[in-house]
């Protein structure tokens, strides 16, 4: 009898294991059927073999409110396949009460089925319940914190905790479509900053995208520039880790992981205009980004020394440094490091004419003008070639006629000058240094001729800017031709709609230096310039505009005003 049994049990258990196999191929095979009528037919067909699961319960629940949502116009079908929906979401749940899945889409289908007939229960209590029974999907805490984030104003101090964790733990915010999601809701129903400042994790990009939503939403142009400033701020320490980093593969050898940690910081610094002028903080020293700039910049120096070969870079690296650079010692430290490896030794050709540049540039910032001047009469003899290497031709005879000036040769600086010249007839560099030349020879025709020049050469009074277009989000430059100090500036555009606020960021340097919402007038900035191009960058945020014209207030030289075009 007991054998009997026993046989019994097992082939009951292997049929109950049948029908459960058979059961579940059929609710996969359903999960991949994209007609949902015959997706129910297999699902019931499931539920048939075993009916206690309820996975297969949700799926059929959730494939009846598809139906209703795709007959909305048929009132009687509508609430006929929503009634049968909420049947098996209910079902689901009395089967498996601990299943977050099932009250996460039940909610969902809740949602919408509230706006069309009466449904038995709250969709804020069954997404409550969801969120409370997962730890780790994404998805519905992103769609819980949504749900309680749009019913902001009702919720209980508590509840409104909860959202926040929801909405944190959730990353929505590395999701571009459902931050953009939140940052709607949110401005819907409050425009409560404090709101957002307790949700948004800590990230320069995200902080980012939110002030460009404040901007363009113009909702707190104060708050914009708060979360600015921030993000420039994580961007400047992340900048100053990544140059210890590139430090340590520079002491190492590790020269293209060097190169690359320092060319990401240039790329980090370059994203930082110190929107903490406008914010009123002052979170980064100035004094230590210049000296982190200037770090860099010494860094791709000496990584580049490494391979002789890149001798151009060398100096184009070394042009920016000097900018940067106003004490002679470190130039001690770097020339000997570059001795050590031979860059100055002499080549033919291009290569040849860069390493004599870079040997020059080394003499005269240490006031070596001596040296200078003995490149210089050896450099008489070699043939300017027709093209490629001009512009390092204009800054060796720039650098060899300032130095017999410092000696007081004046003469003899006046025709290196002059060769300067001849290959770069509008370089303000040039023009400057003959001028106080001129002015040192007490040559009143040769001042009042260079000083024409400038005047030619420099951005005019006023500059027509061509009702140039600039669209939302587009940066714009216009090129200025200064001479280094202090411009006033008197800038004039149009929004392309204006019943819209438009919100417009002016960059002067990689710095912002204005952004407002513009009206009729012109728009007030004061610039520092240095002696030649500068950019001056125009960036909508909130809507396009168009240029109209900027005025130069005051002059450096003395001369007749006239108006140019600077669009092209």
């Amino acid at each position: 009898m007991k054998k009997t049994l026993l046989i019994l049990g097992l082939v009951f258990l292997g049929v109950i294991n049948l029908l459960v196999f058979r059961s579940g191929r059929l609710l996969e095979k359903a999960k991949d059927t994209g007609n949902v009528e015959r997706r129910i037919k297999i699902l019931e067909k499931s539920s048939g073999l075993f009916p206690f699961n309820d996975e297969v319960y949700r799926e059929l629940g959730w494939a009846h409110f598809l139906l209703g949502e795709n007959n909305l116009a048929d009132v009687e079908n509508r609430d006929k396949h929503f009634a049968r929906s909420t049947g098996y979401f209910v079902k689901a749940g009395e089967l498996n009460p601990g299943a977050y899945q099932t009250h996460f889409y039940y909610a969902q289908a809740l949602s919408h089925m509230r706006f069309f007939t009466d449904t038995p229960d709250d969709y804020f209590e069954e997404y409550r319940k969801a969120a409370v029974l997962t730890y780790s999907d994404n998805e519905v805490y992103y769609r819980v914190g949504l749900a309680f984030l749009s019913l902001w104003t009702e919720l209980s101090e508590e509840d409104k905790a909860y959202a926040i964790e929801l909405l944190k733990n959730g990353n929505v915010f590395q999701d571009s479509s459902k931050a953009e999601t939140i940052l709607q809701t949110w401005a819907s129903i409050t425009d409560d900053t404090t709101v957002m400042d307790r949700i948004l994790p800590r990230n320069p990009d995200i902080f980012r995208r939110y002030a460009r939503f404040l901007g363009e939403r113009a909702i707190s142009l104060a708050e914009r520039h708060k979360k600015m400033s921030m993000a420039e701020f994580m961007d400047f320490e992340h900048a100053r880790r990544t140059y210890n980093l590139g430090r340590e593969h520079l002491r190492y050898h590790r020269l293209s992981l060097a190169d690359e940690r320092f060319r990401d910081v240039l790329r980090t610094l370059e994203r930082i205009h110190f929107y903490q002028n406008l914010a009123g903080d002052k979170r980064i020293d100035p004094g230590l980004f210049l000296d982190l700039k200037k770090s860099v910049y010494s860094g791709l120096v000496m990584v580049s020394a490494r391979d002789r070969g890149r001798i151009d870079k060398i100096n184009e690296y070394l042009s920016t440094y000097v900018d940067l650079e106003k004490d002679a010692t470190p130039f001690n430290e770097l020339e000997k490091y570059l001795e050590r490896r031979n860059v100055f030794g002499e080549e033919s050709g291009g290569a040849g004419i860069s390493r004599r540049f870079c040997r020059i540039f080394f003499d005269y910032i240490q006031n070596r003008y001596n040296d200078v001047i003995k490149i210089g009469e050896d450099l008489k003899s070699v043939p300017i070639p027709d093209s490629g290497s001009t512009d390092i031709y204009v800054k060796i005879y720039r650098m060899i006629g300032d130095s017999y000036q410092k000696q007081d040769f004046l003469y003899d600086a006046q025709e290196y000058f002059q060769k300067a010249l001849e290959l770069d007839p509008d370089n303000l560099d040039t023009l400057t240094t003959m001028l106080f030349n001129q002015q040192r020879l007490n040559n009143p025709s040769g001042i009042r001729d260079v000083q024409q020049k400038m005047e030619q050469t420099l951005t005019p009074a006023e500059a027509s800017l061509n009702e140039t277009k600039v669209e939302k989000g587009e940066t714009r430059e216009v090129q200025l031709r200064l001479l280094e100090g202090e411009t006033n500036l008197l800038l004039f555009m149009e929004p392309l709609n204006p019943d819209i606020p438009t919100l417009v960021s002016v960059f002067f340097g990689g710095r912002i230096i204005w952004e407002d919402y513009i009206g009729e007038e012109g728009i007030p900035l004061k610039i520092n310039g240095v002696t030649g191009n500068n950019a001056l960058e125009i960036q909508p945020v909130s809507g396009s505009v168009r240029l109209l014209r900027i005025l130069r207030i005051n002059k450096a030289v003395i001369g007749e005003e006239k108006t140019v075009n600077l669009s092209k």
